[in-house]
Parts: C-alpha cells; sequence; structure tokens
C-alpha cells in the first residue's frame, strides 16, 4: 500500500545555482500550467520537467495548447534526450518518466505509483533530481497524494519547494498533502508560482555552478 505521510525534520533552502525545475501536476493542472508556464520568459535559463496526470490520448493536445501562450518551448519529452535549459519537457502517456544523473530523460513501465503512470513520485526520486540541492520542485493541484513525500524528501535534502495554495486549487490534495509533510517554502497561485520561478532562477549568478546546457 502507497504511505503518503511520514513525517521528518525540514531543512533550509538550497543555496546551490538552480539547475532543474521538476513539476507534478492532477486535476486542474492543464490550466495552472498555462498560468505558470506562460510567466517564464524566453530566455529562463533552467529546465522545467513536467508531470501531468491526463486521460490517455490527450497529452499531445495539452502541449500544443499549452505552447501557444508561452514563451518557452514546450515538447513532449523523449526517451534518452538531453534536457535543454530553457525548455518545458512534459512526460508522455503511459510510463514513468525520470531524468539521469546525466541530465537526460529516462523512462519506466514498472505499474504505477499513487494509482497514476507517469508518476510525479518517479520523477521526484530519479537520480538526476533526488540529491535535491540546485532543485526546485513543484506540486501543483491534484487529487490524491502523488509526489507529496518526495517533494518533502527533496526539501529535506536542500531543495526549494512551492505548492499551489489552496485557494486557487481545483483539488487541495497533492499539494495539500504535501503542505501537511512540512514541505513548500512558498505556498502560491500559478501565476505566482511562475513569478517567483523567474526571481529565484534569474537572480542568481549564473557564472557559478553547474546547469545542463
Amino acid at each position: 500500500m502507497d504511505t503518503c505521510i511520514d513525517k521528518g525534520k525540514d531543512s533550509a533552502l538550497g543555496t546551490s545555482q538552480y539547475r532543474l525545475v521538476v513539476v507534478g501536476s492532477s486535476t486542474g493542472g492543464p490550466t495552472a500550467l498555462q498560468l505558470m508556464l506562460s510567466q517564464l520568459p524566453a530566455d529562463f535559463p533552467v529546465p522545467v520537467v513536467v508531470v501531468q496526470h491526463i486521460a490517455l490520448g490527450f497529452i499531445d493536445g495539452m502541449v500544443a495548447w499549452l505552447a501557444k501562450s508561452c514563451a518557452v518551448p514546450i515538447s513532449i519529452a523523449q526517451l534518452g534526450e538531453r534536457i535543454h535549459r530553457g525548455h518545458v519537457y512534459v512526460a508522455p502517456d503511459s510510463v514513468h518518466m525520470g531524468i539521469d544523473s546525466h541530465g537526460r530523460v529516462i523512462f519506466n513501465d514498472e505499474p504505477p505509483m499513487h494509482s497514476v503512470r507517469p508518476a510525479a513520485s518517479y520523477l521526484f526520486s530519479s537520480a538526476g533530481v533526488r540529491e535535491g540541492k540546485g532543485i526546485i520542485g513543484i506540486l501543483l493541484t491534484g487529487m490524491g497524494c502523488d509526489g507529496a513525500q518526495e517533494l518533502f524528501e527533496l526539501h529535506q535534502r536542500g531543495a526549494v519547494t512551492l505548492l499551489q495554495d489552496q485557494s486557487s486549487c481545483v483539488v487541495y490534495g497533492m499539494p495539500g498533502v504535501a503542505a501537511k509533510l512540512g514541505a513548500g517554502d512558498y505556498h502560491l497561485p500559478p501565476d505566482k508560482i511562475g513569478q517567483k520561478l523567474v526571481d529565484l532562477v534569474m537572480n542568481v549568478d549564473r557564472s557559478s555552478g553547474e546547469a545542463w546546457r
């Protein structure tokens, strides 16, 4: 049985240069993603990797719709491709998606986690994400607890974590569970999350540290 709650000790925000943004989203997520991603400028300097729970066959249309209102390029992730700054990658249908330690997309057809595949939990715990430092993790609106425990663990390892606030969620499930665990350095509506991403990522010294290019 999946365990959604596992309390632990809080940690301070990470101080490394941000190299990756990871996002989990479910019910009400397409609109939340549009509001968030439309805030990012064309020169946003890190990759964004998204898991959205959506009915089979609808992911292509959602990505095309998002691309119309966003300055950053958005595409469905391809197995083995190296992620690049300033690009949004969305998990395809029916497989778990993660990022390996070299910044490449990996797929896994293991059983669903928290009754979903792709799962944010898998993305958040993949090798290229789980270190925490240099990572920004986000959970948007959605039922259930997918990604909540793993986001909290990222928070403990030094990631900055953002949650969609309750008043703007269609369903305050995933972010609500994460909030109860102690994740969530910021609780904001989706457009403000996008603005906070810009503030966090673009007001740092980009010449220091290492980011996937």
